[in-house]
């Protein structure tokens, strides 16, 4: 059985003193609850979500809990291969707003 891991890099700006908090969903179920703590505006929180390579559609969001101290975003979505920590050919459609649709490969 291969996996395949989902690298999410979340992002803030515009932070208040009060450390906003996000949620991440994966196929509409809470995976992750977190304050972004970073400091500086260059910094990001990357979450990692190991998956087992089912060839199924799956899709991945995040939501801003607490708009009002920050704007969170994701810049990114990051598909590596769990055994070579490598690239993986995995095809996905994110949506420009800290969602991502995607098929794992059937391994």
């Amino acid at each position: 059985m291969s996996h395949t891991i989902v690298a999410v890099d979340v992002y803030c700006e515009e932070k208040t003193e009060t450390h906003p908090a996000y949620r991440i969903f994966l196929d509409g179920q809470l995976v992750i609850e977190r304050i972004f703590w970073p400091v500086q505006d260059e910094f990001f929180i990357q979450e990692q979500l190991t998956m087992e390579n089912d060839g199924k559609p799956h899709n991945i969001s995040m939501v801003n809990v607490s708009e009002e101290f920050g704007k969170l975003k994701v810049k990114k979505f990051k598909f590596l291969d769990a055994e070579s920590k490598k690239k993986s050919n995995t095809t996905s459609t994110p949506d420009g707003i800290g969602a991502v649709k995607f098929t794992l490969p059937k391994r």
